[in-house]
């Protein structure tokens, strides 16, 4: 279990649905700290078949440590919560933390769900979810710490989560749209995240879903108790997020997640709304000996003869000639892995063109690499290329001229029905990369950055240097991480001395959410007031916390920053980029949605801290954005290839 650090003593959590379950666990991790606990819950008199109630909730808070104040609330009723509000505030002070936790569920299909569930789970998952929220935010804007965390899942919206529990998705979706808009509302003020878990939890409405037998398959609700308590100590610009339990832990250098498991070392069941598809979930509760009270109806549709990849191979077939083949001049390779893994080819260089299974003729121009299903996915325009390309599931290598030629086949196969939606998509992202393509090819790509993170939180959970924790924490979030500690110093620097003393350097760690004891902060600030004065140089300290970099990879760095900053004033704007870029190209400017500024505010962006962005980039920033790049790239040659292909240097 995780060690508690008292960051959530004193503070007010109102938590719905606090009488069992994740609710309760949630609860009792706070009290640990001495946090005073409003548990806002049904349950008064005991259950027949359901453990707890709001007075046995509060009872362990207490005696855990905590302080309690157990109301009965059913969140649908407005007066009803409008007195627990009150109490909690003439109790406690005011709130800091709302957890809405109280959710309804019923697996059922649209002809099977009665309209009285349907009022239910909509009643209490997304009407309750809001007003809870709208009835507590003007308190936690009075906070400095002030936290909304719902338990509510990523909005997957692939239709496998729809298709058998429709009611119940619309409104637990409802409970996540309510973060998505919340976050922004009250970005700066309020900090606004869901939380999932990874696995199946042993709760009362899980031995309900998956009978005798589901508990071995689960989690106890202490691993979601943990996330929630990481995710409640962060500073509230760490906003808007759709965390996972296992993630958030990992992040912590969490790797032994065993003894949250009911029976450990048996197999876990995947919780919805991940990856798991729906059928594979209720296979493995059987397999295990559970029964699923839902069962997802079996498919009779049969694949298409030769499978997916071999059916669209054939469309492409079907569009390729001689006038093709003159335009695009290129040798494309998919590398194809998992359920359909295998290697294609399309000859748009010689002859009329051609396309089939293996490698191509001769050597390839461009590579494309990603999973089979992806791919199937991208062309039946159920995944976008942008997002593909972006999040890493697509990675392209070679000549990116003519990857982007393709658009020209794509436009070819708009009288195929299957390939529509894709051309759509395709003609927006192949128009994207051509303004975004130094910031997706450059910069590392995604991919460098998950494999970065998850290098350096490996070596985090083994580093026992206070430097070196802090680079490894830093670079858990990617290429930005050490330049966004840069810029939460460079705020708190009001008289812009360019020096912090200690409790501007603590403040400054807590507020980036670095978790350092503070014995280890006073060992790393002494490291750097070589004077005795109090004080350190930030820039200095900075310096000194970059990967290092070598003196190859310095020069063209800065040989980019040079080719962006136009004016030579060591800043780059967005009347810098207007020498550099279209912004014609960009689809949102084409339909009128966005302006040339702010296309080119959007890439600037790009390269800024996550809740600061100015619209412009500094060379220190620009630098302290490689230094992380380049820890993720080991070649001094790559690294030297991609800055020149990225900047055309």
């Amino acid at each position: 279990m995780l060690q508690n650090t008292g960051k959530l003593a004193g503070l007010t959590l109102f938590i719905t649905g606090a009488s069992r379950g994740i609710g309760k666990a949630i609860a009792l991790k706070a009290a640990r700290d001495g946090a005073n606990i409003v548990i806002a819950a049904k349950t008064a008199e005991p259950h027949p078949k359901l453990p707890g109630t709001i007075y046995t909730a509060a009872q362990e808070v207490e005696a855990a440590g905590g302080k309690a104040l157990p109301c009965v609330v059913d969140i649908r009723n407005e007066q009803q919560l409008e007195e627990a509000v009150q109490k909690a505030v003439e109790k406690f002070g005011g709130i800091d933390i709302l957890v809405n936790n109280a959710s309804a569920i019923s697996l059922t299909g649209t002809l099977e769900t009665p309209m009285k569930k349907v009022d239910l789970m909509l009643g209490i998952n997304l009407r309750g979810t809001y007003l809870t929220s709208k009835m507590v935010i003007p308190h936690l804007l009075k906070s400095q710490c002030p936290h909304i965390l719902n338990l509510s899942p990523p909005l997957n919206l692939n239709p496998v989560w729809f298709k058998n529990h429709t009611a119940y998705t619309m409104a637990k979706y409802g409970m996540s749209m309510c973060v998505l808009g919340m976050a922004e509302e009250f970005r700066g003020q309020i900090a606004v995240n869901a939380l999932w878990p990874k696995t199946a939890i042993q709760t009362a409405a899980m031995d309900m879903l998956g009978g005798d037998g589901i508990s071995k398959q689960c989690r106890t609700s202490d691993i979601m108790a943990d996330a929630a308590y990481i995710v409640l100590s962060q500073p509230k610009d760490y906003t808007g997020r759709f965390l996972v339990d296992e993630d958030v832990l990992k992040e912590q250098g969490v790797q032994d997640f065993d003894h949250y498991a009911v029976q450990p070392g048996h197999p876990l069941l995947p919780d919805f709304f991940l990856d798991e598809a729906p059928e594979s979930l209720a296979q493995q509760m059987e397999q295990h000996g559970a029964t699923p009270a839902f069962k997802p109806p079996s498919s009779s549709a049969t694949p298409p003869s030769g499978g997916p990849i071999q059916s669209t191979f054939n469309a492409i077939r079907g569009v390729v000639n001689e006038d093709v083949v003159k335009s695009t001049q290129g040798i494309y390779q998919f590398d194809l892995s998992g359920e359909h893994e295998g290697v294609w080819f399309l000859d748009l260089k010689n002859g009329s063109g051609s396309a089939g299974e293996g490698q191509p003729p001769v050597k390839a121009d461009v590579v494309m690499t990603m999973d089979s299903s992806d791919f199937s996915k991208m062309f039946a325009g159920k995944l976008k290329p942008t997002l593909a390309f972006m999040s890493g599931k697509l990675r392209i290598k070679g000549d990116m001229g003519l990857a982007m030629k393709l658009e020209k086949l794509m436009g070819r196969m708009n009288k195929f029905g299957e390939g529509q939606l894709f051309v759509s998509q395709f003609v927006n992202w192949t128009a994207w990369i051509k303004l975004q393509q130094c910031v997706s090819e450059m910069a590392g790509t995604s991919r460098h950055d998950r494999e970065m993170a998850v290098k350096a939180k490996r070596q985090l959970s083994e580093s026992t240097d206070p430097l070196e924790r802090l680079r490894l924490q830093c670079l858990t979030r990617g290429s930005a991480g050490i330049k966004g500690l840069g810029r939460t110093f460079k705020i708190m620097d009001d008289d812009s001395s360019r020096s912090l003393d200690f409790r501007e350097f603590v403040k400054g760690l807590n507020d980036y959410g670095v978790m350092m004891e503070k014995e280890e902060a006073a060992t790393l600030f002494n490291q750097f007031d070589r004077d005795g004065s109090g004080t350190i140089d930030f820039d200095e300290f900075l310096v000194t916390v970059r990967p290092n970099m070598s003196k190859a990879r310095k020069e063209v760095v800065m040989q980019a920053f040079r080719k962006l900053d136009k004016s030579g004033d060591g800043v780059i704007t967005i009347e810098d980029l207007q020498g550099v870029y279209n912004a014609t190209y960009h689809p949102k400017f084409k339909n009128g949605e966005w302006t040339e500024e702010q296309v080119f505010r959007t890439f600037l962006d790009s390269f800024d801290s996550p809740y600061d962005k100015d619209g412009k980039v500094t060379k220190e920033e620009f630098f302290n954005y490689y230094c992380g790049v380049s820890a993720s790239i080991d070649s001094d040659a790559y690294f030297n290839l991609m800055m020149r292909n990225a900047w055309k240097l």
